[in-house]
């Protein structure tokens, strides 16, 4: 195991960095409940069945795992979770093999957006939230090396060992 200092500044700016990532998947998911309808025509064109259905589950992944990117709890599933959703869906949402030719910059382009965002998602489920984190109970801010030196143990919940 190896040690890794952060600084206060290093630990802003993976909260920042969450709070940047969390906001594409937090604000998707509002749009998709307050535009139904436009969202569903959306992805029957796209061939996709049982769109309600999707649609529901599409929104809540969006929102839970959204949530979890932002407040750092269970920050590393959440993101796994949110990679995971991300391949099917830009995939077939961004497919810029069946599109007309005056849209395959535009599907590129919202295609690597999407590559991009899982590679931040890969960091935080590498790396872990960083220190600055919503405690599981009762909503409280702290830092997770407060976490791990409060029970007693030297690995913080982001597994890595001396966070500091």
């Amino acid at each position: 195991m190896y040690t890794l200092q952060v600084s206060k500044a290093h630990a802003f700016l993976a909260f920042v960095a969450r709070l940047c990532m969390s906001c594409i998947f937090l604000v998707s998911a509002f749009l998709k409940m307050m535009h139904w309808p436009d969202y569903a025509v959306m992805m029957a064109n796209h061939g996709l069945p049982a769109v309600p259905a999707l649609l529901s589950v599409a929104i809540i992944i969006e929102l839970v795992c959204g949530l979890m990117l932002l407040t750092g709890v269970m920050a590393r599933f959440g993101s796994l979770l949110l990679i995971l959703y991300l391949i099917p869906v830009t995939f077939v949402m961004h497919n810029i093999w069946t599109v007309p030719p005056d849209q395959v910059m535009t599907q590129l382009i919202n295609m690597f957006k999407n590559l991009a965002i899982m590679g931040g998602l890969f960091m935080v489920s590498a790396f872990g939230p960083g220190p600055l984190i919503i405690q599981e109970k009762w909503g409280q801010v702290v830092k997770e090396d407060q976490k791990s030196t409060d029970s007693g143990s030297k690995q913080s919940p982001s597994g890595l060992a001396g966070v500091t």
